[in-house]
Order: structure tokens, then sequence, then C-alpha cells
């Protein structure tokens, strides 16, 4: 590890997905956490599901340090067609605050 780099740069992606999908659920979101699996089509989000009220969300989910222009054709048309019939859709998203400020926009509140 350089000494000048970046703490952030060297969190796992795990970490970040762990940690979003605590404030979805937290907010009462329905979550499915499909990245890595050998059974999920390529191209899909790491996170899935629908937010309280019923709206449905898809986030790509990346390492902090990493851009989303390492986002491949097929990952962005997936997203396209998820935020073209009205879901939330994050593209390589790599920290919780980002998914704070989405949610507090769209109006979601933490669960009672």
């Amino acid at each position: 590890m350089r000494a000048d780099a970046p703490l952030a740069a060297h969190v796992a992606e795990s970490a970040v997905v762990k940690a979003i999908v605590t404030e979805l659920e937290l907010r009462g979101a329905l979550v499915y956490n499909q990245h890595g699996s050998a059974y999920t089509g390529r191209g899909r989000p790491d996170l899935l599901g629908v937010l309280p009220g019923g709206r449905a969300f898809a986030f790509e989910v990346k390492r902090p340090g990493e851009s989303d222009s390492g986002l491949g054709l097929r990952q962005r048309r997936e997203l396209w067609a998820w935020a073209s019939r009205g879901a939330l859709t994050l593209a390589g998203v790599d920290d919780v605050k980002t998914v704070r400020a989405a949610l507090d926009s769209a109006g979601v509140l933490h669960s009672e």
C-alpha cells in the first residue's frame, strides 16, 4: 500500500454493500443483494428491491475510488431499463452518503 494512497480506495466493495443494505433496511426497504452470484444474469445491478410505498430501486455499487466509467454497456442498459419504469437507480455508488441523499430526495424516511 502506498503511503499517499487514499484510505477509501482500500475499502472492499462488500463493506460498501453492507452499509448500503443496512441503510435501506433501516428505512423499511426489502433488499436483494445479488452481487457475485453465478446464477444472476450479467449486467444486473448489485442491489435490487422495493422501497416503502412500492417504488423499486436498482443500485450498482463500486469500491470507493472506482468511477462509474467502468460500468459496461450491459450494466448501463439494465439501469436505464429500471429507471425508465420508475425505479430509483444509482450507477457506480461508492458510499452510503450518496444513497442517503438519494433516499432523502425521494422522500423515503427511516421506519419507526
